[in-house]
């Protein structure tokens, strides 16, 4: 409605809002259980942070079971828009249905997401989630043949939103877990930045190609690391049942 040089000056006045706060903010120094006051700041050392990598499981989580859980439904999150804009959308309206609405949603399955977590556990709740992402994604045909009605648009958005939010919450979940009490922030650090890394170059090779092979072709390719993702979270709920004997076979 207002044109982009206002909506981008709108956007950098908002983001400018906190840096009053950050210069006035002043990090407390760290307590040590057991003392009386407050100690001396320590420094991550980059041996600290090869070190968080030599932990039995993190390689195998940070390489292999995040990215295939983050990449599919990273790559149909980024898609909805320029579908919306091939589909005639006007601007005004995708911004009222993807940014507004599904930010909304978003926001109340990351809600969401977080008690179910407690409820059923980690590994459950990132094996039902991942069920939802790759049906989330899967729906995204409905937007290709042009013929979408406004009810099938919002039920595609909705759901993406949903199973984006409830997959990155259990991520975040489960790295704030693999996280080390003593460099808790610089651990968490690595983690969330190999998953944005994930979502951002998952999103920007599925714009790309949708422009060379298609929408069709993009919505397969996300679909293969979310169904992977998804095996392996099941594979490890059956591996978690079987008997103690049995499951250390070979």
């Amino acid at each position: 409605h207002l044109g982009w040089p206002a909506a981008v000056s709108v956007l950098a006045c908002a983001s400018a809002m906190p840096i009053p706060f950050l210069l006035r903010y002043r990090e407390p120094r760290p307590v040590v259980e057991g003392t009386d006051g407050a100690q001396p700041r320590r420094t991550v050392s980059l041996s600290a942070l090869a070190n968080f990598f030599h932990q039995p499981g993190v390689a195998r989580w940070l390489l292999l079971v995040l990215p295939l859980n983050y990449m599919g439904i990273a790559t149909a999150y980024k898609l909805i828009t320029p579908m919306l804009v091939d589909l005639g959308w006007p601007l005004g309206q995708i911004g009222a249905v993807v940014a507004f609405g599904g930010g909304a949603v978003a926001m109340a399955s990351a809600l969401s997401a977080g008690a179910v977590l407690n409820a059923i556990g980690r590994r459950t709740a990132l094996l039902v989630f991942g069920v939802i992402a790759v049906a989330a994604i899967a729906t995204l045909t409905a937007l290709i043949a042009g013929t979408a009605t406004v009810p099938v648009v919002l039920g595609v958005v909705a759901l993406v939103n949903i199973a984006y939010a409830s997959v990155g919450t259990a991520i975040f979940t489960l790295s704030m877990d693999w996280s080390r009490r003593e460099t808790a922030g610089t651990d968490y650090t690595i983690q969330t930045s190999v998953a944005v890394m994930c979502s951002d170059v998952a999103g920007a090779t599925g714009l790309r190609f949708a422009g060379i092979v298609g929408y069709p072709t993009v919505i397969a390719m996300a679909l293969a690391p979310a169904l992977r993702g998804m095996g392996a979270a099941a594979l490890k709920q059956l591996l978690d049942a079987m008997p103690e004997d049995i499951r250390s076979v070979p």
